[in-house]
């Protein structure tokens, strides 16, 4: 399960995100929908551990989501990104896992779970 409880961000003095209470079952499919600027990107980003909230915690199985633990068990895959050379996306993948010392091997693993494997 995720949880998020009391979480807040903000950019300067500009409140971005405040989730008193929110918990998503393992295994639940989940969709964030709203308009530019709801706060859908900024939420993806918090629970990647990409950025820290300002208050509040996000919990993943319920032990409390470090940055450490965020980035083991959450991938994050931007709106616009730039990628260099002609690598396939199991490649990527795998150079992504060695820089957040994960077993390569679960590269292949996520991509034959959603169908992507060679």
């Amino acid at each position: 399960m995720i949880s998020f409880n009391n979480l807040k961000k903000s950019y300067s003095r500009n409140v971005v995100l405040e989730i008193n209470s929110l918990d998503i079952p393992t295994g639940q499919a989940f969709g964030l929908v709203g308009n530019n600027g709801a706060g859908k990107t900024t939420l993806l980003r918090l629970l990647a551990g990409i950025h820290a909230p300002q208050q509040g915690n996000i919990r993943i199985e319920g032990k409390i989501g470090n940055t450490s633990l965020l980035r083991t068990k959450i991938g994050h895959m931007p709106e616009h990104i730039r990628w260099n050379g002609n690598k396939t996306l199991g490649e990527i993948m795998e150079e992504f896992c060695i820089l957040n010392n994960v077993e390569t091997t679960t590269a292949s693993k996520l991509l034959e779970l959603v169908g992507l494997s060679d």
